[in-house]
């Protein structure tokens, strides 16, 4: 999946709308194709690169993706990057993990469930979800920045 995920940011452009229903596994009745994963949707993709430079992170009006799985820059309403959608595939590794929506009990209130996934802090995430074989993706993502 993170194959996947920097064959796309290599063309310049960012998923923006992660979520398990965008994640292909296998050929439809064939066993021996499951380990091939497929990156579907890309509607909501959008290019952070402007010529040969990098967009600013600026704040943008409108929330657009999957609110389940969103990054706390898309919760917070600002330009997504390539770091957005690294850690929603975080939030579905720690979905598949624990069969939990990470801040699902704000599921009801809109505006707390962006403040709360707003405020995330990854390594405390991956502990409470006992994912320790994600240690090095957790650091590697806590270290990226606005790129």
């Amino acid at each position: 999946m993170v194959t996947l995920l920097e064959q796309l940011h290599s063309t310049g452009y960012v998923h923006s709308d992660l979520k398990p229903e965008n994640i292909c596994v296998g050929e439809y009745d064939d066993w021996k194709t499951l380990h091939e994963v497929k990156l579907i949707d890309f509607e909501l993709a959008k290019p952070f690169r402007e010529g040969s430079k990098h967009i600013s992170e600026i704040p943008v009006e409108t929330f657009v993706g999957n609110l389940a799985f969103c990054s706390p820059g898309a919760a917070s309403h600002v330009t997504v990057c390539r770091r957005d959608d690294l850690l929603s595939l975080f939030l579905i590794l720690i979905y598949l993990r624990t069969g939990r929506i990470h801040g699902s009990r704000f599921k009801d209130d809109k505006p707390r469930f962006k403040a709360y996934r707003a405020s995330i802090d990854v390594k405390e995430v991956c502990r409470k979800a006992q994912c320790h074989y994600l240690k090095d993706f957790v650091k590697t993502i806590s270290k990226v920045g606005f790129t």
